[in-house]
């Protein structure tokens, strides 16, 4: 009886495992509204709004134009528009401080 019971534990044990690495293991996504102060042939150079949490890192940050959706970046983009960018979370430390990974980049005036 010890035998089935220590078993059926190390089968629950094994099954559960992939249930909560697999919570952990999420996409985490944070955004933040910033205006554009420079368009380059990879990247945008932006300023963060105020009060974002991302000034604190920099005042100038680059984000890479090849955005993961499907929709790319809003087309016509010019210095001076503000657009909220969607990235993983992840600012490289650097001067501009870059980020690493952006899923998205909207004209601010169409999430407000």
């Amino acid at each position: 009886m010890n035998n089935r019971r220590f078993l059926l534990y190390l089968i629950l044990m094994c099954l559960s495992v992939p249930v909560f690495t697999s919570c952990s293991a999420e996409k985490k996504q944070a955004y933040f509204n910033a205006e554009i102060l420079e368009i380059k042939d990879r990247y945008l150079l932006v300023e963060p709004a105020e009060g974002e949490e991302e000034l604190k890192s920099s005042d100038r940050i680059e984000v890479p134009t090849d955005a993961v959706s499907k929709e790319g970046i809003p087309e016509n983009l010019k210095a001076g528009d503000r657009i909220r960018i969607v990235y993983s979370g992840e600012i490289q430390e650097m001067y501009p401080a870059g980020l690493v990974t952006v899923y998205a980049i909207y004209m601010a005036s169409e999430v407000e």
